[in-house]
């Protein structure tokens, strides 16, 4: 997984598509990014392209109308971190994400990943103005979104991934930025949940520490997100039956198996090799990894900043 375009909105390679470079802010970090991509691909490794959307400081700087303004100042709005972002409402982003994409893809990216793909959630809040979304749902907002690259990238033949909030296999709500799970499965071939055990608030599902009961997490956050997949699966399969001039409701026992199978294979969670409040090692690992196999779910990914893993973890 390789920072295409990364937090701070800058692209991390040279590009060659004159269009897009100068719309972008480009810092040559990778200086030969073909040579990556077949480094990579000679020892079979499946490359993936992160994409950074909507948290966009470079775009702020290059196009300021497309920020989210601080109601106060009428300037950008910034972050605990003091990181702008774009209005996640904002068409123009979503084209120059779309095309972004396009790019990665062609140079020889094996699946395009986008993450921060929903509204800010932390700074204050309250300061924000959104010049494209105010007064609307934001979960409409996101969903939208999602449906716009999601078969933006399916016409492509691209294959794509989003990174979502964790919380969101427990809360339908939107949580304030806008995602859901269940819209993220519909939209993308792959959805990671950013599953971290030290990032699970107390006691929930009645797990006094989450961060120190990694398998106890991951098995409750997981449970949630098959009720969610099951009900999704069964809207999917209903379909409408006529006997004599009586209407009803049923469902496809064989489309509805089918669906459901299909939403638990795009599942493929971020999980947690970083200590926060709790040192993790080989146990805690390989906890988290039972806690989301039980669900049949086969795909995950770890994450450490640092690029710092436990090497021990993954070698049978």
């Amino acid at each position: 997984l390789i920072d295409v375009k990364d937090s701070s909105g800058v692209i991390t390679f040279d590009i060659k598509d004159p269009i897009l470079k100068e719309e972008s802010i480009i810092e040559n970090r990778i200086r030969d990014i073909d040579y990556v991509i077949d480094y990579f691909h000679k020892k079979n490794i499946y490359v993936i392209g992160r994409i950074a959307v909507f948290q966009d400081p470079g775009a702020v700087k290059k196009f300021p109308e497309r920020a989210i303004k601080n109601k106060k100042t009428n300037l950008a709005w910034k972050d605990s971190k003091g990181l702008s972002w774009i209005d996640a409402g904002n068409k123009e982003q979503w084209k120059y994400a779309e095309d972004v994409a396009s790019y990665v893809y062609s140079i020889g990216f094996d699946e395009v990943n986008f993450d921060y793909i929903r509204f800010p959630s932390d700074g204050i809040l309250r300061d924000m103005y959104l010049p494209n979304s105010e007064g609307k749902n934001k979960v409409e907002i996101v969903n939208s979104f999602f449906s716009y690259i999601g078969n933006a990238m399916k016409e492509k033949n691209i294959p794509t991934s989003a990174d979502i909030f964790g919380q969101t296999t427990s809360d339908d709500s939107g949580m304030g930025i806008g995602q859901t799970i269940q819209a993220a499965l519909r939209s993308f071939d792959y959805v990671s949940p950013m599953s971290y055990p030290s990032h699970y608030v107390k006691d929930y599902n009645g797990i006094k520490n989450p961060d120190a009961s990694p398998y106890q997490t991951i098995h409750f956050s997981y449970r949630d997100a098959m009720t969610r997949i099951d009900k999704m699966a069964k809207e999917d399969a209903t379909i409408e039956t006529k006997i004599g001039t009586t209407t009803s409701l049923v469902i496809d026992d064989i489309k509805y198996k089918s669906q459901k199978d299909l939403y638990i294979k795009k599942l493929r969670p971020f999980l947690q090799d970083f200590s926060l409040h709790v040192v993790y090692g080989k146990k805690e690992i390989l906890d988290q990894i039972r806690g989301i196999e039980e669900y049949g779910i086969d795909s995950y990914l770890f994450w450490n900043s640092a690029s710092r893993y436990t090497k021990e973890a993954y070698t049978n």
